[in-house]
């Protein structure tokens, strides 16, 4: 390293080439962390859907939820320098993940079961959460009592 640092003061004394070098080796850095984000993105997609389908979720639903970020992100270019795979790609591998993995979660019985459960429960938590009702006040002019 010492006898690079004096070649390298040797053959470009105002520092320039020390620069270009450097900068060259951070882009390469930066460029090879973004396709790592990009491939760990992935898994928490393929994770995610799993997640979703085990607990009786519709997993189409994710690819529709992700066609959604398609239309808001329309750009392709620089997608090598994003942290995250384009949209449109993610929307691709979701649906040819999520026509398999319906198809196991139509195999599971106690699907049905479990949406069920899940929609009395939200049901009871509406009716809770909802206003009291108001009976309807008399007409005018008219006596309540």
């Amino acid at each position: 390293a010492l006898l690079q640092l004096l070649v390298l003061s040797l053959l470009d004394p105002t520092g320039l080439l020390e620069l270009a070098v450097s900068a060259t080796m951070q882009l390469g850095s930066y460029v090879s962390r973004r396709q790592f984000d990009r491939e760990c993105e992935a898994e928490a997609d393929a994770t995610g859907l799993d997640i979703v389908t085990r607990a009786c979720f519709d997993p189409v639903a994710a690819a529709r939820m992700m066609s959604k970020f398609v239309e808001l992100d329309p750009d392709r270019s620089s997608a090598w320098l994003r942290s995250h795979p384009l949209a449109a790609t993610r929307l691709k591998r979701l649906l040819s993940q999520s026509g398999r993995i319906e198809a196991d979660a139509r195999a599971r019985e106690h699907c049905a079961h479990e949406q069920l459960d899940l929609r009395a429960a939200l049901r009871a938590l509406y009716e809770r959460s909802a206003p009291p009702t108001v009976a309807p006040s008399a007409p005018r002019g008219s006596s309540a009592w």
